[in-house]
C-alpha cells in the first residue's frame, strides 16, 4: 500500500509541474519610440503564454497592430 502511494505521488510530482509551467505567463517589454520598435525581435520560450507590455517613450502617439496575434493597441506619447 505504501509503495503504491509513493509511486502515485512520484507520478504526480513528475506530471503536474509540466502542466503548471505551460500555463505560466512570460512577460516581454516592447518600447515604441517615434516609429521604431525596441527590441526589433522578441525572443520568448516555446509553448508558453506570453504577455507583451508596450510602452510608448516617443513624442508622438503610436499604434501596435498584429494580425497574427489578433491585437491592436494605441499608446499615447510619453510613456
Amino acid at each position: 500500500m505504501r509503495t503504491l502511494l509513493s509511486l502515485t505521488l512520484l507520478l504526480f510530482s513528475v506530471l503536474i509541474p509540466n502542466t503548471v509551467f505551460a500555463a505560466e505567463k512570460f512577460t516581454v517589454e516592447l518600447e515604441m519610440k517615434n516609429g521604431d520598435l525596441i527590441p526589433r525581435v522578441l525572443e520568448v520560450p516555446a509553448k508558453n503564454i506570453i504577455r507583451i507590455k508596450i510602452t510608448n517613450t516617443g513624442t508622438e502617439p503610436a499604434e501596435f497592430e498584429s494580425t497574427q496575434l489578433r491585437k491592436e493597441k494605441s499608446a499615447r506619447s510619453g510613456g
